[in-house]
Formats: C-alpha cells, sequence, structure tokens
C-alpha cells in the first residue's frame, strides 16, 4: 500500500484534506468521492510518518506546572 496525501478544492472555494491508502494513484477514486467540477491535487508521501505537535499551550502548561527543585 501507498499513502497519498489528497487535497480537493471543491467548485464553491471550499477545501478538503484527506490521507488515502491505496495500491495505486488509480485506485483513490475507489477511496474518495469528489462532487463533479472539483480539482483533485495528490501528493504521494514516502514515508508513513505521522507527526502530532499536540495541544497548543500542553507544553507550557506541563512545564509550568512541574516542580523547580
Amino acid at each position: 500500500m501507498n499513502t497519498y496525501s489528497v487535497v480537493v478544492l471543491l467548485p464553491g472555494g471550499e477545501v478538503k484534506h484527506q490521507v488515502v491508502w491505496a495500491r495505486a494513484p488509480e485506485d483513490i477514486g475507489d477511496a474518495i468521492r469528489v462532487p463533479s467540477g472539483s480539482r483533485v491535487i495528490m501528493t504521494e508521501m514516502k514515508s508513513t510518518l505521522v507527526w502530532d505537535s499536540e495541544e497548543v499551550g500542553a507544553e507550557e502548561t506541563a512545564m509550568e506546572a512541574a516542580p523547580t527543585s
């Protein structure tokens, strides 16, 4: 399986993003539904690494709560 980052630009100007796993780019159509008139931009992701920065401010709160001995 390959991982693809798919951005859909809808006719009304709205943007949707989705990560899709598929065997080949041609199989993406089976995984997503796109209204007619939309534009699809797809990038194959070579790494399946997912990074999450956590909740904004969570690290600062944890640092403030830590004892300073």
